[in-house]
């Protein structure tokens, strides 16, 4: 954190520690902001397949009380997909980490 001493003596923040420049100045910069955006996309589609899946098996449950409102193949098919975005997800945050792979 860089600071400067103000008119009344007092150590004023110049930059912010959490900010992100818009235009990378090293390929290492422009490497994390790569990484970071990836990563955002993929903790998207998480959430995404998550909320479908949930939202999937919540709509089954209630077809206990009013039997016949969801097609089996639909939600079969909703589920499939939900599976599919969470995995593509989880790839994704896999593929952000980088370097550190650990086998076991």
């Amino acid at each position: 954190l860089d600071a400067c001493v103000g008119q009344s003596g007092i150590k004023v923040a110049t930059k912010m520690p959490s900010f992100v420049p818009l235009g990378a100045q090293t390929l290492k910069d422009k490497r994390s902001q790569e990484i970071i955006a990836m990563q955002r996309l993929a903790f998207s589609f998480v959430l995404f397949g998550l909320v479908l899946v949930l939202g999937v098996v919540g709509v089954m449950l209630t077809d206990g009380l009013a039997p016949g409102r969801v097609a089996p193949g639909f939600a079969a098919l909703a589920a499939a997909i939900g599976g599919v975005f969470l995995v593509l997800g989880l790839y994704g945050l896999e593929r952000g980490r980088g370097g550190a792979r650990h086998s076991g």
